[in-house]
C-alpha cells in the first residue's frame, strides 16, 4: 500500500494545529492548572513552578500554531515518503 505524502502531511499538520488551538485555549483560561496537568502527563511534578504562569497573546498563539502546523506537515511528508521507499 502506498501512502500519499501530501495527504499524510496535511492530516498531521491540521491535527497538530487543532491540538495546539485547544492547548492555547486551556493555557489562556487556566494557566497554572493546565501546566500542572501537562506536567503530570510528562512526569514533571513542578512544571508550573519551573516555567511559571503562562500568558497567551494573539501573536504568540498564531505563531505557535503556524510553527506546529509546518513542523507536523514536514514530519508527515517525511514519514509517508520514507514509508513508501522502505515498503517496496
Amino acid at each position: 500500500m502506498k501512502l500519499s505524502p501530501k495527504a499524510i502531511a496535511l492530516s498531521l499538520g491540521i491535527t497538530s494545529a487543532i491540538v495546539s488551538v485547544i492547548c492555547v485555549i486551556f493555557i489562556a483560561a487556566a494557566s497554572v492548572a493546565t501546566m500542572n496537568f501537562f506536567g503530570w502527563l510528562v512526569h514533571i511534578d513542578n512544571l508550573a513552578d519551573i516555567l511559571g504562569p503562562r500568558s497567551v497573546t494573539l501573536g504568540n498563539a498564531i505563531a505557535g500554531i503556524v510553527a506546529i502546523f509546518i513542523s507536523a506537515y514536514i514530519v508527515g511528508w517525511l514519514f509517508a515518503t520514507l514509508y513508501n521507499k522502505f515498503s517496496k
